[in-house]
């Protein structure tokens, strides 16, 4: 998964899905920098609303504005293990922000307790060389510690961008919202009114399917179901087929 942001004249940066794993004894909040991008991460893994940081670039802040909303979400056997909501300031896993060191960021579940039986291991770094300079990477790592096995596990991430507020003038909350992939390849952008983009899109190597894009038509602010996001996929899949078999039949 990565988030890219950019204006109207092309600069751009992203925020992606990538692995590693570091210690230390600093909390949260931790404010990561390079470059023109910064983000500053809450020790439940979303970007924390205390700072007028949350996810920034150039400047121009995109979540932290009217409300500051960034969640992730966990399910799992058929229901819900865990919602962490910027809105509520709630902790779910019960994880605790450590650093940057060496250039990174750690949210791990607390090793004294907590969590409900699943650990979060999440990491942030901003690379400083290579051909991913500039980029904010993200590590999602889920162990499941409960005793039992898992079944139709999903992860689900989401934010509210408002760059459009940052404007000047105010252009407002309102933004263009387009789904731009499916599957391996799913992608949702939100552009303001200035041409200010954010895009949350997939990057994920390992073994995760059925990934979904989505934009909510009914709240700009809540976490979304996974489930809900993933059945609609199948039911848009569905309505793909049969158009197509429409149409080569109206072609005969």
């Amino acid at each position: 998964m990565k988030f890219e942001l950019k204006n109207h004249i092309t600069k751009a940066v992203a925020l992606a899905l990538c692995s590693a794993f570091v210690t230390a004894a600093q909390a949260a909040p931790t404010t990561i920098t390079n470059g023109l991008t910064s983000a500053t991460i809450d020790d439940a893994g979303y970007f924390y609303s205390g700072s007028a940081t949350g996810l920034n670039f150039a400047g121009r802040e995109f979540v932290n504005i009217d409300t500051m909303a960034s969640n992730w979400s966990l399910n799992a056997n058929g229901g819900s293990i865990a919602i962490a909501d910027e809105v509520l300031g709630n902790n779910p896993l019960a994880t605790v922000a450590f650093g940057p060191i060496a250039g990174s960021i750690s949210v791990v579940t607390n090793l004294g307790g907590g969590g409900g039986g699943w650990a979060l291991t999440e990491t942030i770094s901003i690379p400083t060389s290579g051909a991913q300079v500039g980029h904010v990477a993200v590590t999602i790592n889920l162990t499941n510690n409960t005793g039992s096995d898992a079944t139709g596990v999903q992860w689900g991430v989401g934010i509210d961008p408002d760059q459009g507020r940052t404007a000047t003038p105010d252009l407002g909350n309102g933004t263009t919202n387009d789904i731009l992939g499916l599957g391996g390849a799913a992608a949702v952008r939100a552009t303001s009114l200035d041409g200010w983009a954010v895009t949350l899109a997939n990057t994920t190597s390992a073994s995760a399917f059925s990934i979904a894009g989505y934009v909510d038509p009914l709240s700009c602010c809540s976490p979304v179901d996974p489930g809900v996001m993933l059945a609609l996929l199948h039911k848009q899949l569905v309505a793909m087929v049969l158009r197509i078999a429409q149409s080569i039949w109206l072609m005969i």
